[in-house]
């Protein structure tokens, strides 16, 4: 009976044991997801950036309806029509079919057609700008995500030798060579690590669920499958030169010459409706018995409108997308500027950080552990020493990351994608 309860007792163990071997064994087979796949697979899924290809091609159909001409009249009427013969029978009632064409003059289609094809410019302009917006974005969450993957794990080493040492500052107070309030300092530090963890761990998952929304998954992305990018680099070349031709092609600009630009064909239509549209009418007409034709034009009179304020906010509406346009190169100059010195500099100063900030804090710890295993060591030395090693490699990771992200952002800046 013995041999049984004990083999049921450890069911449910090996039931936990066979699981988490399954897991483990599908997070390894998950093939890693690199940097560049997770902004491809972003691209293609995205919602935003299929709204923003829908808005295209309504701006495209409003293109190709700017173009119709007008559509013509056609005008039916009887005269003559009383109660005892509506129909005209008798020969009383007059007929009249006219058929009548709006005749567009001052150039109204040409101007339509030049403020639609601004705005799908504009348009197009806008998905360029998603795309950018899309790239960076899901760049920032994979980095964020990674940064919460390494520094829970910098932080849990950190822990597990702490942990060692609590053990030994337990023996050592018990046997009296140690006083408690030093175990007490080791336990309130250790419970700091934890807490430190604990927050790594949160900001990892909410970073691995936000890039899962990018790149079109469910659930959250596997922080296995997460590779961390070489340190690339940033755009080389002459400051000025890089700004210049980032200006050329960067989308915001398009989109805001596109605003200009249709604001200023809104102001050609505008002033063109000051020349009124003559009607051209001609048909049928049958009266008192007499098959005649009609002809004539009707002429709107400009006495009253001239659509002079019409006239007045488009030209305002011009000079207004003018000075956004300005505003906006001495803005996005600044920044590339900016943006690209700035990703150099991060870029120079994460190369070698390793060597430079980390390993003269593993060396200062580990002279620190030493003497603490060999009962020498000041219990304040230790745990400085402790703290200044792993705030050394959470600097290092924190600047390797931030020099990834300004490089990426440079490269998009002036190349409009990220770079190998």
């Amino acid at each position: 009976m013995r041999p049984a309860r004990q083999l049921s007792t450890l069911a449910p163990v090996t039931s936990l044991l066979a699981a988490a071997c399954a897991a483990a064994a599908i997070a390894a087979e998950a093939p890693p997801l690199p940097i560049e796949a997770a902004v491809a697979q972003a691209l293609a899924h995205a919602p935003q950036r299929r709204a923003v290809a829908e808005r295209s091609e309504a701006a495209r159909g409003a293109l190709a309806q700017a173009g119709r001409l007008p559509n013509p009249l056609l005008e039916l009427r009887g005269e003559g029509i009383d109660g005892s013969d509506p129909w005209g029978r008798d020969g009383a009632l007059d007929f009249f079919a006219l058929l009548s064409v709006p005749i567009e003059l001052g150039g109204k289609r040409a101007a339509r057609q030049a403020v639609a094809a601004a705005e799908l410019d504009g348009a197009r302009a806008q998905m360029a700008s998603t795309e950018r917006e899309l790239t960076l974005q899901t760049a920032r969450t994979y980095l964020l995500a990674l940064r919460g993957r390494e520094l829970a794990e910098v932080l849990q080493e950190n822990r597990t030798g702490l942990g060692s040492l609590v053990d030994a500052m337990r023996l050592r107070v018990a046997r009296g060579y140690a006083p408690e309030a030093d175990l007490m300092r080791f336990l309130a530090e250790v419970e700091q690590l934890d807490v430190r963890i604990t927050q790594a761990r949160i900001e990892l998952d909410r970073a691995s669920a936000a890039l899962a929304a990018l790149v079109g998954m469910t659930g959250r992305v596997a922080a296995d499958v997460l590779v961390e990018p070489p340190l690339p680099e940033p755009p080389s070349g002459d400051v000025d030169d890089l700004v210049a031709r980032a200006l050329a092609q960067h989308p915001q600009i398009a989109a805001a010459e596109a605003r200009r630009t249709a604001a200023r064909h809104a102001l050609e239509l505008e002033k063109a409706r000051r020349i009124p549209d003559p009607l051209l009418t001609g048909g049928y007409e049958r009266t008192s018995g007499l098959d005649t034709g009609v002809a004539g034009i009707v002429v709107p009179l400009p006495v009253f409108d001239t659509n002079r304020g019409n006239v007045e906010r488009a030209a305002a509406e011009e000079r207004a997308a003018t000075a956004d346009l300005d505003a906006l190169r001495l803005q996005l100059a600044a920044e590339l500027r900016s943006l690209v010195l700035g990703a150099r500099d991060l870029v120079q100063r994460a190369r070698g950080v390793e060597q430079r900030l980390v390993g003269p804090a593993m060396t200062v710890r580990q002279a620190a552990r030493s003497a603490f295993r060999e009962g020498g060591a000041n219990i304040l030395q230790l745990v400085d020493a402790e703290r200044l090693y792993t705030e050394a490699r959470k600097q290092a990771l924190d600047l390797r990351l931030e020099a990834i992200v300004r490089s990426y952002e440079a490269q998009v800046a002036v190349a409009g994608r990220l770079e190998s």
